[in-house]
């Protein structure tokens, strides 16, 4: 703003007109351009304070507008989240989740959680001693039914004991 008035007044004092105003006042009288030079930097005062009042609104103006734009961009990205169901009490997101759906982690595991993996790698393991005892007893098969009954638990069990009742029948009908 300093510049453009620099430059307003600049362009102001070097115009043509105004050096043939300037000429025709001194010709007429010497006293007056004192006074009129007064009034004229009086009056470009007046406008460059009205310009830099001016230009102080306009920046508050505008650093209004820019906080009201960021907060309601930041009151969109609620809405957003709470729409796609990723706010939730007592959940922390994860720190990527994929497909722009969130993967729910609950703060605190439960008791009943940590039972059911207890019972179940029970499960395993006496399943897998089972197919033990069973491929010692029988003096055939191999060890790796037992790493696979521990892997699978009961389906590698069922598959373990479908393949014992083929040999089972293949060495009744062979014999």
């Amino acid at each position: 703003m300093r510049k453009f008035a620099l430059l307003f007044a600049a362009v102001v004092a070097f115009s043509p007109l105004a050096s043939w105003a300037q000429d025709e006042n001194q010709d007429v009288d010497d006293d007056g351009d004192g006074i009129e030079a007064k009034q004229e930097q009086m009056s470009l005062d007046r406008h460059w304070s009205d310009l830099q009042a001016h230009k102080e609104v306009q920046k508050i103006d505008i650093e209004r507008q820019w906080n009201e734009l960021n907060f309601r961009k930041e009151m969109q990205k609620i809405e957003l989240e709470k729409a796609r169901g990723q706010i939730r009490p007592g959940m922390q997101m994860p720190m990527g989740f994929q497909g722009g759906r969130p993967m729910d982690f609950p703060r605190h595991h439960s008791p009943c959680m940590f039972a059911m993996m207890a019972i179940c790698m029970i499960v395993h393991v006496l399943l897998a001693i089972w197919v033990f005892q069973d491929v010692r007893k029988r003096n055939s098969g191999s060890g790796i039914w037992i790493a696979v009954v521990l892997l699978t638990g009961f389906f590698g069990a069922l598959l373990y004991a479908i393949v014992r009742l083929g040999d089972i029948r293949a060495s009744g009908t062979a014999a």
